[in-house]
């Protein structure tokens, strides 16, 4: 198909136009070509340097998001999942309240033999801390407390 104004002629390429003249010059539109690769290219690079500085900069100073809402919850959760067990959903099997938090503490850090099984085992030895423990005694004598 024929430019009516400059008289060259355009044709299809592997889906690409190429614009060619009458004496068989590409120079104007390869130059147009070159531009707007390198325009795309451009582009290319600043999605790469906008994606991966914040994976960066993460693996740098080991960033990890923070617990929200989990100080509240986590003695309620630890009790449901290694004391409701044994101790029963309202603490009513094994538990006596009227003994001072710093003993349940003891008992949860270092566990007790009991008369018969199952014996209470310690948590220190599986990671639990004593901040830790003495949230889930003061847990479990909100359980008691009407």
């Amino acid at each position: 198909m024929k430019c009516r104004t400059s008289g060259h002629s355009e044709r299809w390429k592997l889906g690409t136009m190429v614009a060619t003249s009458n004496s068989g010059s590409r120079k104007g539109f390869s130059k147009f070509i070159e531009e707007s690769n390198m325009k795309a290219n451009r582009t290319k690079l600043i999605a790469i340097i906008f994606f991966s500085v914040p994976f960066f900069l993460l693996t740098v100073f080991n960033v990890t998001p923070a617990k929200v809402g989990a100080a509240v919850d986590e003695p309620a959760a630890t009790y449901k999942a290694k004391c409701a067990v044994c101790h029963s959903p309202t603490a009513s099997k094994f538990y006596d309240a009227a003994k001072p938090d710093e003993h349940h503490v003891e008992v949860i850090m270092k566990g007790k033999k009991g008369e018969k099984p199952p014996f209470m085992p310690g948590f220190e030895s599986k990671g639990m801390t004593e901040g830790e423990a003495k949230g889930l005694a003061a847990y479990m004598r909100g359980l008691k407390t009407p």
